[in-house]
């Protein structure tokens, strides 16, 4: 049996939220359960108090000490980090921003997790000042997320109509076959374990544009890239999706960040196996080629549909609204970051990194 504790922890560099047609969706509460993790810190604190640079600062002193990491990148800037899970010695802790979006609370305080608060160390005197200001930040960053949010849901309807068109003329139970065989031939015959892992993404429609994860797979991770265009990627991985549960196979779902029911690829941890989508697969570690386009019945190379024209325009636009918050996000953090006792706030980070090693070691 596959159990829930045991994907938990998934060693590599992924997302676990996105900016979609619902909204900001994630995954946090499946993540950062501490019903499934051993020990949970959530750290609350504004833009710019120093959450992501804690967190790795943190993951880079636990790695120095043999720990496995999992970076979680923040969908709105994958360059900054939302969260980490540390595991070593059948342990995992996990460190999560728990404000909002997140909105993260504590389960099980004085059990299992732990609510760290980096509001202690602003100058909140001096921040009162700003009170105007910031307010006004706030608000126009939060409307710029709604235009781009309104934007991306008819974004994700015309995806889902393009990919119903496209799927009328495939032929599904070939690409199924297709699909078996690929699984065999690179897995072998498995013994059934059954189960699954939470959904990641590996790329974001973020406020830096739409970002792919570089470098998102651990050491040794073999790729399969899908080549065609995405629709016809897509019709692909969902039957490779249907093989691998029908073959019992644990596999990480890499959802599309427009509309989660659509796929970006497969991950296979257990045998660090991707199959994904050619845009997202490193040219130099690919070692198998599967053209989508060849199940289809009718083949026009290179032709785009109105409605996928459209959606290619509303996804721009969406991407602009996003760029406008950046300026006001980033705006906030500067503000936040000129009034926060960092120098404090580095000694505690060290000594939670310290109580946190000493906890795997036990």
């Amino acid at each position: 049996m596959f159990y829930e504790k045991e994907s938990a922890f998934l060693e590599g560099t992924y997302l676990i939220s996105a900016n979609s047609e619902n909204g900001f969706y994630g995954y946090f509460d499946k993540v950062f359960s501490p019903y499934t993790l051993d020990k949970l810190l959530i750290i609350h604190g504004g833009s710019g108090t120093g959450k992501s640079s804690a967190m790795r600062k943190i993951a880079v002193q636990l790695k120095e000490e043999g720990a496995l990491v999992e970076e979680i990148r923040c969908s709105s800037d994958p360059d900054s980090l939302d969260g980490v899970l540390l595991h070593k010695n059948e342990k995992t802790v996990g460190i999560v921003d728990g404000t909002h979006p997140h909105a993260h609370i504590a389960l099980l305080p004085g059990l299992r997790d732990e609510e760290w608060d980096f509001s202690r160390f602003l100058d909140e005197g001096a921040l009162q000042k700003e009170d105007t200001h910031i307010l006004d930040l706030q608000r126009q960053k939060k409307k710029a997320y709604q235009r781009a949010y309104a934007l991306l849901a008819p974004a994700a309807a015309c995806h889902r109509e393009a990919l119903r068109q496209r799927g009328e003329k495939f032929h599904l139970e070939a690409a199924a076959l297709s699909a078996r065989r690929l699984l065999q031939k690179l897995l072998g015959e498995k013994e059934a374990r059954g189960g699954a892992y939470t959904p990641r993404f590996i790329r974001a429609f973020s406020m830096k544009g739409e970002r792919a994860l570089e470098a998102w797979a651990p050491k040794g991770t073999r790729f399969v890239e899908i080549r065609g265009d995405r629709y016809s990627a897509e019709c692909y991985l969902s039957a490779l999706a249907e093989e691998a549960k029908a073959l019992s196979l644990p596999f990480v779902p890499f959802s599309s960040p427009l509309c989660a029911e659509a796929l970006d690829g497969l991950y296979f941890p257990l045998e660090r196996l991707a199959i994904v989508k050619h845009t997202l697969a490193p040219k130099e570690k690919v070692e198998r080629t599967v053209y989508a386009t060849r199940f289809l019945s009718e083949r026009r190379k290179g032709t785009v549909t109105p409605i996928q024209r459209i959606e290619e325009e509303l996804k721009r636009e969406a991407l602009l609204a996003l760029e406008e918050a950046a300026s006001l996000h980033f705006a906030l953090e500067a503000l936040y970051s000129s009034h926060m006792d960092f120098e404090g706030l580095s000694q505690e980070v060290r000594a939670k990194g310290d109580a946190l090693a000493r906890f795997l070691e036990k």
